[in-house]
């Protein structure tokens, strides 16, 4: 008997991340939670920032050196284990993986799925960045599996209930996830629940628009930003962007150099000058941010790490409007700029406080009742939010 599927017909967009904890992994000693299902009925502003009684659009605001970043790496760490997706260098340091002053020897990963009326949690603890401990699937309520690796064992088999009872484990790499292996050598076609789970994680996007492109996850289609926006033909639209965001105004061509490089000309009155080479170094982080934003259409789950170092405030602004119409993609997006705390952006329960290694929504952190026309960055800034 296979696992009843109560969602019928899944469509992209309809499966979201419920709930992810992380333990004992970098900066985190202590279980730290983001839970995207706590939210406030007495909120009815943005409604953009909810969907489906989810948190679709946040912010963790956060100084420099709370792990924002970390915190980051750690619900990005399923890229690794489910995924051949992008994984970047930053987050491959093995002396950082367990957190310096625990005694555990295992991190532990903890997700929740919903997909339309089903529940998907995945959870699984690592000895380090490649050594898988622990793994377990449940979906409704059943155990699908759970499995040992210093054991070399199942402590429970339930692959029957997804129809992959039948999967030769003898060609399976014991290094491997368990998860991975099946998504790998069965048919998804049948397994719908687990197909729209793999999907999601290969579409995952963390990046950090410095002028080092870094980023994890889904991989973009060509070597660099110029050469997504030309081969995408976005040259007129990039332009039209960087008005938006900038108000400064620009007459842009596109090409292919000598040396077959893809490259964008400013074109002026008397002469033509290098686009990049020209740049200040805030309009070479938002050619960054804009060859991601071509691919935010296919991406279910967005990080935007402190995007916003080499923005004037009102920038860094302009650019969070931008990210928030994008609707199928749950976002998170991280800062110090206080500036970017307005409920004109987002609402209370959609701002988190990353200190000490917790994380509370401004909604939790303040007896205050909060309204649309509170200015919260000014609560902030007086301490109003230092409630437990």
């Amino acid at each position: 008997m296979q696992i009843n599927f109560r969602g019928g017909k899944i469509y992209v967009g309809d499966i979201m991340l419920k709930l992810f904890s992380v333990k004992n992994f970098r900066s985190f000693g202590d279980e730290i939670i983001i839970d995207f299902s706590n939210t406030r009925d007495e909120y009815g502003f943005n409604e953009y920032c909810i969907k489906d009684g989810l948190i679709s659009k946040a912010m963790i605001y956060g100084k420099n050196g709370v792990g924002k970043s970390n915190l980051g790496f750690a619900l990005f760490d399923i890229v690794s284990v489910l995924t051949d997706g992008h994984v970047s260098q930053e987050t491959m340091i093995s002396s950082l993986f367990l957190n310096a002053d625990s005694k555990e020897d295992k991190a532990t990963f903890h997700y929740e799925f919903i997909l339309d009326r089903d529940e998907v949690i995945y959870e699984y603890s690592k000895k380090d960045i490649k050594t898988l401990a622990t793994e377990q699937l449940s979906i409704n309520g059943s155990v699908i599996f759970k499995y040992n690796f210093d054991k070399g064992e199942f402590e429970n088999n339930g692959l029957n209930l997804i129809g992959a009872d039948s999967l030769n484990f003898e060609l399976w790499d014991n290094e491997l996830s368990i998860l991975k292996y099946i998504i790998s050598h069965s048919n998804m076609n049948t397994m719908p629940i687990i197909k729209k789970v793999a999907n999601f994680v290969r579409r995952m996007i963390w990046f950090r628009s410095l002028q080092k492109n870094q980023f994890i996850g889904m991989k973009p289609e060509n070597r660099n930003a110029i050469e997504d926006i030309i081969k995408n033909n976005k040259v007129d639209d990039f332009a039209e962007f960087l008005y938006k965001v900038t108000d400064q105004k620009y007459k842009l061509r596109g090409y292919i150099n000598d040396d077959g490089k893809y490259k964008i000309r400013e074109v002026h009155e008397c002469r033509e000058i290098d686009f990049y080479t020209a740049a200040s170094n805030g309009t070479k982080t938002l050619t960054l941010f804009y060859g991601w934003m071509i691919h935010f259409s296919k991406a279910s789950f967005i990080w935007m790490d402190e995007f916003d170092a080499f923005y004037h405030f009102e920038l860094a602004k302009s650019i969070v409007e931008e990210v928030l119409e994008f609707e199928n993609a749950q976002v998170v997006i991280t800062s110090h700029n206080t500036y970017l705390l307005d409920n004109e952006l987002l609402r209370p329960d959609v701002y988190f406080y990353l200190n000490d290694g917790k994380l509370r929504s401004f909604a939790d952190s303040t007896f205050r009742e909060l309204r649309e026309g509170h200015d919260i960055e000014r609560l902030f800034r007086n301490g109003d939010f230092e409630d437990e």
